[in-house]
């Protein structure tokens, strides 16, 4: 029986096809050099030297800038749930904040 027809007459699915089903979702997309993407190049990340690693074009240096803000902000985060950590305790649930 299809997925289609399981779904039409309301039959649950098998619990092996629902995992499969979730792994397959959750794949994650291979991560590509963004200083080459900016240069027109598609290069996967994984053990790359990037020759564009000191270029100071107009893209390279806004993504340069980019990156930086970004690592400011996530340690900005970090520091804030410590802190929230330290005088609620650990039982505080750090979702709640938005």
């Amino acid at each position: 029986m299809k997925k289609s027809d399981s779904a039409s007459l309301n039959v649950p699915l098998k619990k092996e096809t629902f995992a499969i089903e979730m792994t397959e979702k959750r794949k994650r997309k291979t991560q590509q050099c963004i200083y080459c993407q900016n240069h027109g190049e598609d290069v996967i990340k994984k053990d790359h030297v990037c020759p564009y690693r000191d270029c100071e074009c107009l893209l390279c240096d806004l993504l340069r800038k980019a990156q930086k803000t970004m690592r400011q902000q996530q340690r900005i985060w970090r520091d804030q749930k410590n802190i929230l950590k330290q005088i609620y305790g650990t039982s505080f649930d750090f979702n709640s904040i938005s």
